[in-house]
């Protein structure tokens, strides 16, 4: 992760798979959802929901990307809230506009499809309020995904992010992700060349 590079698609799932076992997570879009392909994420809630009981947890997020740029889609069960936390676009925002209520409703429909069968009762989505919590900004066009990894970490409805970071610590927070999926366990490539660097150096 150069600290002027985009963050790739496939490297915000290698680091929630690993990092983010105390969340639930899933990690294809639901922007992809039209009414006759619930296969493409219907493996995502499944595989979550064997993890930890979707509708026992105090929020499910959704790391989604629109084109190039990532954001965070948080349903709050207990607070019944739908987050949008976004380090670039605002609530009013045309991109956001258009891409509000699809989000929504798409989400609302494949939670009733796969995961309320599994409960005793049912959840109405209509008793849910649409939030845009203050959160920190990007001063750029290539750091979202790291400001999202980021949300992912420290966000809850009752927690105030907008002063958590800023853009000045973004090249640390690449630094400590890079150095994350390097170290992950579902990185099998030979890693003694780096953690055994400096007791080489040391001899």
């Amino acid at each position: 992760m150069h600290p002027t590079d985009k963050v790739l698609s496939p490297i915000v799932p290698v680091r929630l798979s690993e990092i983010f076992s105390e969340h639930v997570t899933t990690k294809e879009t639901i922007l992809r959802y039209n009414g006759n392909n619930g296969d493409i994420v219907q493996s995502a809630f499944e595989g979550a929901n064997s993890a930890s009981r979707l509708w026992r947890s105090d929020q499910v997020q959704f790391p989604i990307v629109v084109g190039s740029h990532w954001f965070l889609f948080s349903v709050c069960l207990k607070a019944k809230v739908f987050a949008f936390c976004d380090s670039l676009y605002n609530e009013g925002d045309a991109f956001h506009n258009a891409i509000r209520e699809p989000l929504i409703q798409n989400f609302v429909a494949l939670w009733n499809i796969i995961v309320t069968p599994q409960m005793s009762y049912q959840i109405d989505f209509n008793e849910f309020q649409t939030r845009y919590p203050p959160v920190p900004k990007q001063d750029n066009s290539d750091d979202c995904g790291v400001f999202l990894m980021k949300f992912m970490e420290i966000h809850d409805p009752r927690t105030q992010m907008q002063n958590s970071f800023s853009q000045a610590d973004i090249l640390n927070l690449r630094i400590k992700y890079a150095n994350e999926i390097f170290f992950t366990k579902l990185n099998k490539i030979d890693k003694t060349i780096v953690s055994e660097f400096f007791g080489d150096v040391g001899m």
